[in-house]
């Protein structure tokens, strides 16, 4: 779900291959969040870590700032699991697995129409500013008429 949200490149292309990206830093986040499961601090340390380079790659561009914002949410989701090191093989696939669900869902189930959306609102906004002008004019016509009386 953090991969449709957070990846915006400007490239429909683009926002394909920063989508199938994200499983190498996620999978490499949630195993060293894993791996560090017996050594609190250093595991504290690894996540102010992976913070610190999330926000750093900023600077390198929009998939960047996607990779980041995965990689730091992938090390700090599996903080709260109780994960042992045998289960990095899973976690893994799973990283992989989601990530093609998120995929799937984003650039096959319900793909951006972002020229149909576009029209439909600006069909519904027409349609209100007809619905609205003749009960203003309606409005201010009579508001005239009451001053003109008094």
């Amino acid at each position: 779900m953090m991969a449709c949200i957070v990846v915006t490149d400007a490239k429909k292309n683009d926002q394909k291959i920063t989508t199938l990206l994200i499983v190498l830093p996620a999978s490499i986040a949630s195993s060293l969040s894993i791996a560090l499961v017996d050594w609190p601090y250093a595991r504290l340390a690894g996540f102010l870590t992976v913070t610190f380079m999330a926000v750093s790659v900023r600077r390198f561009g929009t998939r960047y700032i996607g990779l980041g914002v995965i990689t730091c949410m992938a090390y700090f989701a599996t903080l709260f699991f109780p994960f042992h090191a045998s289960d990095i093989q899973i976690v893994v696939v799973t990283v992989f697995i989601s990530v093609l669900i998120s995929y799937a869902a984003r650039f096959w189930v319900l793909p951006d129409r972002t020229s149909r959306v576009l029209s439909l609102y600006v069909k519904a906004f027409d349609i209100g500013i007809n619905n609205t002008l003749p009960t203003m004019a309606n409005a201010l016509r009579f508001s005239s008429a009451q001053n003109a009386l008094e």
